[in-house]
């Protein structure tokens, strides 16, 4: 994916455009080629779309704390054959 595309914001299914934020956090990317080519379009561009019913948005996914931040694993983690019997 280009990497100024920051976050997916959703999809308008009938035209098949997608729609993102840039990593600027100001501008808003649009694409009409599964997310190869992305262009700036006006933010005005974006709300007009998204108030389509055919208009799909993301799902928002929560950050987790994990334990992966720190030197020490977790009490309860257990190292093991992944995969394996």
């Amino acid at each position: 994916m280009d990497g100024r595309v920051a976050s997916l914001l959703g999809h308008e299914s009938s035209e098949n455009i997608f729609f993102a934020y840039g990593n600027d956090q100001r501008s808003t990317l649009m694409s009409k080629d599964e997310g190869i080519t992305w262009y700036n379009v006006p933010r005005d561009f974006y709300l007009d779309t998204r108030s389509k019913l055919t208009f799909i948005p993301s799902k928002n996914i929560p950050m987790q704390v994990t334990n992966l931040a720190v030197s020490e694993p977790h009490a309860s983690y257990q190292f093991g054959n992944w995969g394996g019997l």
